[in-house]
């Protein structure tokens, strides 16, 4: 499995200095794979992602779980709130996410 590109609520003309912006929601799956989801760049459309925001959680705005894109895996790891010290904890592998809705600005060519 893999996460879903729900929708795009940007065009591709929003375009800056050779910088394209997206926002998109993208619904996860029913196992959370070791060290996150792959394949972002393609989910968005991009050839280069340089930056992912998390504006929202869409399902349940009140809950939010930080999450990280890591250029050079192009993966996305979602963590759990702050455990001890404020550090944060990736969740646990094959955690079910399959009811869980993000929404993200992309920053990226």
């Amino acid at each position: 499995m893999a996460p879903t590109l729900l929708q795009t609520l940007t065009t591709d003309e929003d375009v800056f200095a050779e910088l394209r912006f997206k926002i998109v929601d993208i619904q996860f799956d029913n196992a959370y794979p070791a060290g996150g989801y792959p394949g972002i760049r393609a989910l968005v459309g991009m050839s280069q992602v340089l930056a992912m925001t998390l504006l929202t959680r869409v399902d349940q705005p009140q809950f939010l779980n930080p999450s990280h894109y890591e250029q050079t895996s192009d993966k996305l790891r979602i963590f759990n709130s702050p455990g001890a010290a404020g550090s944060l904890v990736e969740i646990t592998t094959g955690s079910n996410y399959s009811t869980v809705v993000f929404r993200y600005l992309v920053i990226g060519r």
